[in-house]
């Protein structure tokens, strides 16, 4: 965790365990645990956010990174459109996702 927590070495962190995920070496437990961890101590950060949207396409569990989204997401407008239009296209592809995806914008 401290790694995550240095403005210094916290992107790099976090990208090192979202590749965890981008690999699909994590199970549910294992994703709710690295996107938790991320959520609470990591700086917040465009390249972040990015990498996690990146995820909604590869993971075997969209739901849960749906819900951590909104924790991750800064104030930043561009930020906040660029989920908008990830959420939305994802919805084109799996409705199943309709009530998260509500819940994350909310």
């Amino acid at each position: 965790m401290p790694l995550l927590k240095e403005e210094s070495t916290s992107l790099a962190a976090a990208t090192a365990l979202l590749e965890r995920l981008r690999m699909d070496l994590e199970d549910e437990h294992g994703t709710k645990k690295i996107l938790s961890a991320i959520c609470y101590h990591a700086v917040r950060h465009f390249a972040i956010t990015e990498q996690v949207l990146q995820l909604l396409q590869v993971t075997s569990c969209p739901k849960i990174v749906v819900e951590f989204i909104p924790q991750l997401v800064g104030n930043d407008f561009l930020e906040i459109s660029k989920v908008v239009h990830e959420f939305a296209s994802l919805l084109r592809t799996d409705r199943t996702l309709l009530v998260p995806i509500i819940g994350a914008l909310f």
